[in-house]
Parts: structure tokens; C-alpha cells; sequence
């Protein structure tokens, strides 16, 4: 019976992998169209000696959210770490990078000049995640690093948001990459002197409540079930209150409307600014994006990261990627 039962499993794990490595294909073929007229046949040649692989995010293609960019980074980082492989990161959509995080133990920085477009030059890799499943992560991680080390060229781009990250310490590898830039730091301290103890919510409806149009989103709800929707989340922080009574709560949304309806608690806490997504700015300025990195700092810091999921609402990788940066216990509360 045991026997019976390993070889289904086995026939199985074959079909998720036949039906990921065809999803893979196509998406890597529909991206490579997109990004192949940004390069060229100038016969420009790459200045690297020896194998260096770059990590790109610079609008050429969708490359989703912080936390997206992050685990992809990250995952790209252990592999290149892992084969001795010089790393780079090119981040300058819709912001420079270096504006937030800049480079810490590991130097990554890599400025435009440096790069080779020429498609003839350059080896150009593509890997989006598509199911989000635990073997889809062990699957990724074999791909990539069969590509990056099966690769002749010298230059190495890679687009990705692969998670296979995730199954390492994300933290440590965060750390070696990335420290925070002055003006950030000094807006992050201030913040967590000023709001103590806390535990952390986060609530993405994408554009369910009608206060923002999401690229995957799922469509604005009638007015009755927008409010009944915002009713009964608040009713979730509320029983968290409870559980927590002597603690704030920092409420993280994609919605303002929520925001504003969540603030008429007396225990609820959230950071100043404007909320932006990654995918969809369209500006480079400091002040819109810096939100972004600053809730996601201030959720990894929470005694708790919670994140509340009902009907159509989005689980968002966001506070779980944030809770991984210093190993804070992490729940979805589903309603």
C-alpha cells in the first residue's frame, strides 16, 4: 500500500512539474517579446572578465511589488553565492534603489553604463513565479541555477521574482545585501521610538473598495458590500485588540478608505504618507514611494505580523516577506 501510495505521489509531483515547466515557457516567451526590443545588435561587448549575473528592475517588463522584487533578488543572490558567481543589482524603476537600501556587506550597485545590451552578448534569463506552491519554489531554485551555470556569456541578465528565498534565512541574506540609506533610517527610527510596542495588520482588497485600480485586480464591489466588506475586517482588529489590549495595532492597506475607517480606533496606528505600488508608479520622487519601505520596516518590527484574508481579497506576500526580516511570528486570519 505504501508502495502504491509513493508511486501516485510520484506521478503527480511529474504532472505539477509538466504543467509549471509549460506555464514557465510561455510567460518567459511572452516577456522575452517585450524585452528584446530594448536590446540591440551593436556588437557593444560586456566589460566583465570573469561570470557576473545582474539582477534588472527597470520597467521593461511587470516585475510586481517590493516584496516580489525582494524574493526574487534574494533567490538570484543565493544562487550566485552558493557557485561563487559575481552579483549584481540594476534597480532604478520607478526609483532608484539606492534612494531606500543600499548596498551593505555585499557590494551590488551597478550603474546603466556598466550594462550590455546586446542580446548577442548577454545571456538573458526569465522566471516568473506562476502557482506559488512549496515545490514550485524547490523547482524554481534547480532552473535557475541549471541556467546560470549551463551559461557561456560572461553577462548574465535576470528577471525574476522567484521565491525559493523564502527557504532559506531570508534575513541573513538580506542583511549582507541591503542597509538601510540615511534619510530612510532616520525616518524608521523616529517612527518605532514614537509607536513603542505593537502588533501589525495588513489588509490588501486591491480594488474591491473602489479607491484604487489594480492591475490583477478583481473588480469594485457594490456600495452594501463595500461597506459590509470594511465592517467586518474592522471587526477583525477589534478581536485582535482584545487578544492584545495594552498594544497599538499599525493597520497596512492598499486602501485609504479603509485606512481612514480603521483610524476611528483609538489603539490603531499608521504611518504617514502616500500609498504607492511598485507596479504601477509612476513617479521617481522620494517622498511618494518612501511609504512602501516604511511600512514594510515598521511590520517587520511588530511583536506580531498579521494578515487578515476573506472572499476576494488578496493574500499578499508583503507582511510575510516583512516578517521574515527578523524572524517575527507571522498569521493569516482568514474570515
Amino acid at each position: 500500500m505504501v508502495n502504491i501510495y509513493k508511486k501516485i505521489t510520484r506521478k503527480l509531483k511529474k504532472c505539477q512539474y509538466y504543467e509549471w515547466n509549460i506555464k514557465r515557457i510561455k510567460r518567459e516567451k511572452e516577456l522575452r517579446a517585450k524585452l528584446l526590443p530594448h536590446y540591440s545588435s551593436d556588437k557593444t561587448q560586456t566589460q566583465f572578465t570573469k561570470k557576473t549575473i545582474i539582477n534588472i528592475f527597470n520597467g521593461n517588463i511587470y516585475q510586481g511589488g517590493l516584496a516580489d522584487r525582494l524574493r526574487g533578488i534574494i533567490s538570484t543572490y543565493i544562487i550566485c553565492k552558493d557557485l561563487s558567481y559575481d552579483y549584481k543589482l540594476y534597480f532604478n524603476n520607478p526609483f532608484n534603489l539606492n534612494d531606500f537600501f543600499t548596498s551593505n556587506i555585499y557590494h551590488w550597485s551597478i550603474d546603466k553604463n556598466s550594462l550590455c545590451m546586446n542580446y548577442d552578448e548577454v545571456e538573458i534569463i526569465i522566471l516568473e513565479t506562476t502557482t506559488g506552491a512549496h515545490w514550485e519554489s524547490q523547482r524554481q531554485e534547480k532552473w535557475l541555477k541549471k541556467r546560470i551555470k549551463n551559461s557561456q556569456k560572461k553577462e548574465i541578465h535576470v528577471y525574476t521574482n522567484a521565491f525559493f528565498s523564502y527557504n532559506y534565512n531570508y534575513s541573513q541574506y538580506f542583511n549582507e545585501l541591503f542597509k538601510l540609506s540615511e534619510r530612510l533610517k532616520n525616518r524608521y527610527t523616529q517612527l518605532c521610538s514614537q509607536f513603542g510596542t505593537y502588533i501589525s495588520v495588513s489588509a490588501r482588497f486591491l480594488d474591491l473598495i473602489g479607491d484604487f485600480k489594480e492591475t490583477f485586480g478583481q473588480g469594485e464591489l457594490p456600495e452594501e458590500q463595500k461597506k459590509d466588506l470594511i465592517n467586518k475586517t474592522l471587526m477583525q482588529i477589534n478581536k485582535l485588540h482584545q487578544q492584545y489590549p495594552k498594544m497599538n495595532i499599525l493597520v497596512n492597506s492598499d486602501s485609504q478608505i479603509f485606512l481612514n475607517a480603521a483610524k476611528s480606533f483609538s489603539f490603531v496606528i499608521e504611518s504617514p504618507g502616500t500609498i504607492s505600488h511598485l507596479d504601477t508608479s509612476e513617479t521617481s520622487e522620494y517622498d511618494y514611494n518612501e511609504k512602501t519601505f516604511i511600512d514594510f520596516l515598521l511590520i517587520a518590527n511588530a511583536t506580531k505580523i498579521y494578515l487578515l484574508k476573506t472572499g476576494k481579497m488578496h493574500r499578499s506576500g508583503y507582511p510575510f516577506a516583512a516578517s521574515l526580516l527578523q524572524n517575527k511570528p507571522f498569521q493569516i486570519i482568514e474570515f
